[in-house]
């Protein structure tokens, strides 16, 4: 008989419940992959094909495709979706006044009558800043027009993948070597009062493990639902996806297989010497977050056996009361993903082979609806 893997989706209230396997068992709803209904397999379609930056994310916002690079002078080059007509660059590299030496997009923007905006932070700077990319544009400039920066005293809030909520509200992950680590976080920066979240699931003597170390295991995406105040990390070790709140309540956890429990490892047993990580991956290793769907690129992947290329990568969809909705598999091998929603138009990142691709799935996503 074949092996069915089980997939939980744990609804939860409050935080404090995550830290009671007991109650989590107990509160389990148990869905096999069957119910994701066959596997559909697309084909991506090579887009941009003269960009010669390393393209690390790709963002859809409205009319425009905006790449966020790993090489090359600039951080952003933007495209038009339709006509991928070059519309030009901004986020100049460097240690100038104007410029950034590293910057974070947690694929946050708004669309306004002034324009297209979008969210970045820098932690060595310390801000987070809304950066007007139709005026940037339009100014034919590379360093960016900014409508709104809040500062941020870095050393008392270390942070990453910051997110604007309200001027007194921002939510973020914690900064590579914090040493009081934990999943999520958020800091008022008018009265700078600040409010955490537990680490979780937990592990075993976690204090035993350096602060790089813990950053490894926790490694985790962080994004925002287009238009309400809920929060998604995606862990890349731990098979699971988290739902917060703009309280840092879990408001629902998608997990699946076994390493996702609470003292599942034991920090004792963790030899930090050796590549100790690599045989520990079950979860994912980008998001794409849309009005009705979580769209999560499974970290797993199917390897050659000859050359340990990558053969196969897959897409898991869920809606946001955590039901499996569609499983999609590609031979790209894909790494960062934005999905256009009203199109039906999924974009990707395959960084290894250096191609920006881009999927037609409306057909795929006018059957979830029936």
């Amino acid at each position: 008989m074949k092996k069915i893997n089980k997939i939980y989706i744990l609804p939860f209230l409050l935080l404090s419940a995550c830290t009671n396997s007991n109650e989590q068992e107990k509160a389990a709803k148990k869905i096999s992959f069957g119910d994701f209904g066959p596997v559909e397999k697309i084909q991506g379609e090579s887009i941009v094909q003269n960009d010669y930056n390393i393209n690390r994310l790709v963002y859809v916002m409205d009319t425009l495709l905006l790449l966020m690079t790993e090489s090359g002078k600039y951080f952003f080059n933007v495209y038009h979706k339709n006509t991928l007509e070059y519309q030009g660059s901004f986020g100049v590299r460097g240690e100038g006044p104007e410029e950034w030496r590293m910057i974070n997009f947690a694929g946050q923007f708004e669309i306004a009558s002034s324009g297209i905006c979008i969210w970045v932070s820098e932690y060595h700077r310390g801000f987070i800043s809304k950066i007007n990319i139709t005026k940037t544009l339009k100014n034919s400039s590379p360093y960016p027009v900014i409508d709104q920066t809040i500062n941020i005293n870095s050393k008392k809030f270390p942070f990453l993948d910051m997110i604007y909520v309200s001027d007194e509200k921002l939510i973020s992950r914690c900064w590579i070597y914090e040493e009081d680590y934990v999943r999520i976080k958020s800091l008022d920066p008018k009265t700078q009062n600040i409010k955490k979240s537990e680490l979780f699931p937990k592990i075993t003597n976690v204090e035993k493990l350096p602060a790089d170390i813990i950053n490894s295991l926790y490694t985790a995406t962080l994004s925002k639902h287009p238009s309400k105040n809920l929060f998604v990390q995606a862990t890349f070790i731990f098979d699971r996806i988290d739902i917060f709140d703009e309280d840092l309540k879990l408001v629902r956890s998608i997990v699946d297989g076994n390493n996702w429990r609470d003292e599942y490892y034991d920090a004792l047993e963790i030899d930090v010497e050796s590549d100790f990580i690599s045989d520990k991956v079950s979860g994912y290793n980008n998001i794409s977050l849309t009005e009705r769907y979580i769209f999560a690129i499974d970290a797993k992947s199917k390897i050659s056996q000859v050359d340990g290329t990558v053969l196969e990568k897959t897409i898991k969809v869920f809606d946001w009361e955590g039901n499996p909705v569609c499983l999609m598999r590609t031979t790209d091998n894909i790494f960062g993903i934005s999905v256009d929603e009203q199109e039906g138009v999924l974009y990707a990142t395959d960084m290894e082979n250096e191609k920006v691709l881009r999927y037609a799935i409306k057909d795929l996503m006018e059957r979830w609806e029936k």
